[in-house]
């Protein structure tokens, strides 16, 4: 008789056993996913938002947009065309060719770290006769030409110098961000995520003037103060479009 009461006993307790078990793998079951993505009524965009830990695994770091100064120069790379005649090209976005003076001289440089003026030729804007022949269709790029003097001798074809460009009055100041914060889309669309919230995350639109130093000037983008993600913005994209899944 004990030997069956002991027996009911254990199959009570291993019933009890059981249904505690389910009940907490249905509390398991709820999880809360590290990442949702949601639409903002009247926007493209998404609002991406991630749970503390989900960040923290992401390494997410942001940086606020700062108001920066512009440089009077820029220096790029340019192409000799012709040696002979010391013509070199320089391609260029619409947004950097409106602000080059072009009434002033630039510099060719063969090195774009060096100081020394000797080590350089003056350039005047010049228009070869065939111009006009490149591609109408790109309204993104346009090109310059300039001609130097005394430098057909150092200079081949198909060379890459560098062109110090002088800069014209007016937009002295504008929107920095490092350059990590900028995300690129298959068409050259251009983004930052800014970070509105804690944890919350929107992607917005902006116009990258140019790159120095591992900064890109912006011609427009989220206001001075605004928070942007430097760190793990490729993996916001990801998630926010379902790239890479």
């Amino acid at each position: 008789m004990q030997y069956i009461k002991r027996s009911l006993v254990m199959i009570i307790l291993a019933i009890a056993v059981t249904v505690l078990a389910a009940c907490n793998g249905g509390e398991k079951a709820e999880k809360v996913e590290p990442a949702h993505v949601e639409e903002i009524p009247g926007s493209e965009f998404n609002r991406v938002v991630l749970t503390e830990k989900a960040a923290e695994r992401l390494g997410i770091e942001t940086a606020s947009v700062e108001e920066g100064e512009m440089f009077d120069t820029r220096t790029i790379e340019g192409e000799v065309t012709d040696p002979g005649e010391g013509v070199v090209r320089v391609a260029l976005n619409k947004g950097m060719l409106e602000r080059v003076d072009t009434s002033q001289p630039a510099e060719v440089l063969l090195d774009d770290d060096d100081e020394d003026e000797e080590e350089g030729w003056l350039a005047e804007l010049f228009e070869p006769d065939d111009a006009d022949e490149g591609d109408e269709d790109d309204d993104d790029e346009d090109e310059l030409f300039f001609t130097l003097a005394d430098a057909q001798q150092s200079l081949a074809e198909g060379q890459s110098v560098f062109v110090k460009l002088p800069m014209a009055a007016g937009a002295s100041r504008g929107l920095v961000v490092p350059y990590s914060a900028v995300i690129y889309g298959l068409h050259g669309e251009t983004w930052a995520y800014t970070n509105p919230e804690p944890q919350t995350f929107i992607r917005q639109p902006i116009t990258v003037d140019y790159i120095e130093g591992g900064q890109a000037f912006l011609a427009d983008g989220p206001p001075a103060g605004s928070k942007v993600v430097v760190v793990g913005a490729q993996m916001l994209y990801g998630t926010d479009t379902g790239v890479g899944k």
